[in-house]
């Protein structure tokens, strides 16, 4: 299964069971797409993103990162893009 913008869905328990139940799903997200960090972490619960996640830059490069939640991808910014989430893959 690959997801395209995906918002975090559930608490850490959440996401190791998915990833346990379903080991094939990815997740794509497009530089500064503003969808996958909401919820927010910052909320009063522990929302966590499941999967891997497929990070695409600014100039259309991959990279695989860690599962959950990597501060090397998309989890590195601070500032967010709608028009992000409406272009993937160029």
């Amino acid at each position: 299964m690959i997801n395209f913008g995906q918002p975090r869905v559930g608490d850490s328990d959440y996401a190791a069971f998915s990833d346990a139940k379903f080991p094939n799903q990815w997740r794509m997200v497009h530089h500064k797409d503003i969808v996958p960090h909401v919820p927010s972490e910052m909320w009063p619960f522990d929302f966590y993103h499941t999967s891997t996640e497929v990070f695409e830059d600014k100039g259309g490069n991959y990279k695989v990162c860690a599962p959950g939640e990597d501060p090397t991808c998309s989890d590195q910014y601070w500032t967010f893009s709608i028009s992000d989430h409406l272009t993937y893959m160029d």
